[in-house]
């Protein structure tokens, strides 16, 4: 509730239930049987149940029902009334101490068709609505409005299935609400359990009681079909992160290699996701967790054509996604403060990137994480040449002599350090061109644009950190000509975060 209020901004209305007292427990039960104006025939009845629920409102009514389903209650066909047999103690024994066992005992008795619906409902969410959890239970309905089946299929059979089976999980779900087991939630057509303690129950059926096997098929098409819904335009975030945690959970079983590929690459393009998405979130735990599953799905490939696997297979045949994952991964360690491991991550991709040659713009989020890191640690040496050795990747042309650090001078009294005399020379002509031509003034730094493409912002985040390096090593000729660089990139490009 806390975090719906703070996306909403708005107040969310919280109505808290209390617990019941005995004798409230005792007039609800009369009016539940039909005995209002004799509630004092139920005291042992609701004795017994008080006993074990303790006047939790959503427990009694299951508590009740338990007892109906035993035969402990049962109808009188001759006095027209409910009636019970059992002395106290003897009903308080039938009912068991165990919510989650009174509740799954109450779904046991549901349709099959109803059970496996609570089943997928509760390892979806809390809340879903019908259109997703119809897809989640008949996958074959995602398919049947894509834009080939149409081609193949007459649109109002297709139309006409889809209905019917939305109608007939509706009747399901409804169904579950006259139990108590679920409630309608805003928007409308979505479902939300009564209660945790039953969304948990639902669960349990797939998590302690199916087979390993089943278990494994069954959250394995869940979350291939939460995917697919993910990437849909009716997606959500949410299903990247459920989907993935199901997956994450699923042995594949297919034993073709190509198979076996493809499942390991689409699961790494899913934990890349929401790895990414749990970044956005500042879920720096979540992020790495999620990068290096993502990572492994990776390391299991197999290329057929070099013989191997691994590492090796990998950064060959998935380069782009294995940057990507590193990159993530990095920056989920790094903001928990593993700047070992971050390190570790961004060293993989410049190793590969010496072996790969990969296009340089989809190393630069890593190089800028890296350069961040040695920066903390430190390691301001390197750093600087890293810095100088990508944006002369980029384009950007900078004197090899300006960028060494042996200083003419020892930097003692008697002979200070002194840059050498062609670097100096060269920083005063870009200066005296910058200041003719390139320094803003304030309307047009009011005009300028911003920014977006991401490429170009990485690129001024590299010269930026560059001459700020080149400023603590004291290069200062170093340090103009890349503020020089910095002006003139503005002028063609615009405004970014970094541009103050």
């Amino acid at each position: 509730l806390k975090s719906i209020e703070e996306m909403n901004e708005n107040k969310v209305p919280v109505i808290t239930l209390p617990e019941l007292s005995l004798s409230s427990v005792t007039q609800m039960i009369a009016d539940s049987l039909q005995m209002e104006e004799t509630p004092e025939k139920v005291e042992p009845l609701a004795e017994a149940i008080y006993a074990k629920t303790l006047g939790n409102p959503l427990f009694t009514r299951q508590a009740l029902e338990q007892l109906a389903n035993k035969n402990a209650i049962y109808w009188d066909s001759i006095s027209f009334s409910w009636a019970w047999n059992l002395r106290q103690q003897e009903l308080q024994d039938l009912i068991t101490d165990d919510i989650i066992e009174m509740i799954q005992s109450k779904i046991s008795q549901l349709d099959p068709n109803i059970q496996h619906t609570l089943q997928v409902a509760a390892c979806t969410g809390p809340t879903v609505d019908v259109d997703t959890l119809l897809e989640l239970i008949y996958p074959e309905l995602a398919a049947l409005h894509t834009e080939e089946a149409q081609k193949q299929h007459n649109t109002g059979v297709t139309e006409a299935y889809h209905a019917d089976k939305k109608q007939g999980l509706i009747r399901g779900l409804d169904q579950c609400v006259s139990k108590g087991l679920l409630v309608r939630a805003s928007p409308s057509e979505s479902y939300s359990f009564a209660h945790d303690r039953i969304e948990e129950a639902s669960r349990r059926f797939v998590y302690d009681k199916m087979r390993h096997d089943k278990r494994s098929s069954f959250l394995g098409q869940l979350g291939k079909s939460l995917y697919k819904r993910a990437v849909s335009d009716h997606g959500e975030d949410w299903m990247f992160f459920t989907a993935a945690q199901h997956l994450n959970e699923y042995d594949t079983t297919s034993t073709s290699t190509e198979e076996l590929n493809d499942a390991h690459v689409e699961l790494a393009m899913l934990n890349n996701i929401t790895a990414k998405l749990s970044l956005e979130l500042l879920a720096f735990e979540s992020a790495a967790k999620f990068a290096s599953k993502g990572i492994v799905s990776l390391l299991a490939l197999k290329d057929g054509s070099l013989q191997e696997g691994g590492e090796n297979a990998m950064w060959v045949a998935q380069g782009e996604l294995a940057i990507s994952l590193h990159t993530v991964g990095a920056e989920a360690e790094y903001g928990q403060g593993n700047t070992d491991q971050a390190s570790t991550y961004c060293n993989e991709i410049l190793k590969y990137h010496e072996k790969n040659r990969y296009d340089i713009f989809n190393v630069l989020p890593s190089i800028l994480v890296h350069l961040d890191i040695l920066a903390a640690k430190g390691d301001k040496e390197e750093a600087f040449q890293l810095a100088f050795s990508v944006l002369d990747h980029l384009g950007f042309w900078f004197p090899s002599s300006a960028q060494t650090l042996d200083w003419v001078g020892d930097g003692k009294e008697n002979k200070p350090k002194k840059p050498k005399r062609y670097p100096r020379m060269l920083a005063a002509m870009k200066l005296k061109e910058v200041k003719a031509k390139y320094i803003p003034t304030e309307n047009s730094i009011d005009s300028m644009p911003r920014v977006s493409d991401p490429q170009l912002i990485e690129t001024f985040d590299i010269l930026h950190k560059a001459g700020s390096f080149a400023y603590q090593l004291e290069n200062i000729p170093l340090y103009v000509m890349v503020y020089c660089e910095a002006l003139k990139w503005m002028n063609k490009n615009g405004m970014t975060d970094a541009s103050a």
